[in-house]
């Protein structure tokens, strides 16, 4: 009998495509707003279902290619497995796009810093 784990490996894109639809469902019901505007609030929930669909499926997608290549013989851990694992935990527990909405945030805030810095500077 087949252990769970190897069930998962060979059945992975079923359980992501199902997964990733929840994970879509419940982040468009979740950023949903309620306003009266009803084109705005349709964008709004097609966007955010596709942005954890996404995600989700993202997540997945980096579990198949880790355990792939973990199971490969003569298989050695290396910097990029351990980015494919960070990215497969973010993205099963749907945490994988607002991690990177909040980086792209950051790169946006740090780029901004920067720029009014040097225009402080060139002013002295």
């Amino acid at each position: 009998m087949k252990s769970v784990l190897q069930w998962i490996v060979q059945n992975w894109i079923w359980l992501a495509l199902v997964s990733s639809v929840i994970w879509g469902l419940y982040g468009a019901k979740l950023f949903s707003p309620k306003n009266d505007d009803k084109l705005k609030q349709a964008l709004i929930i097609f966007y955010q279902f596709n942005f954890n669909f996404i995600g989700s499926f993202a997540g997945w997608c980096c579990f198949h290619i880790l355990t792939v290549r973990l199971k490969a013989p003569y298989a050695q851990m290396a910097g990029t497995d351990l980015l494919l694992g960070a990215l497969t935990v973010l993205g099963l527990t749907g945490h994988l796009p607002e991690s990177i909405y909040g980086l792209v945030i950051s790169v946006k805030k740090l780029g901004e810093a920067v720029a009014d810095r040097l225009i402080k500077a060139g002013e002295k």
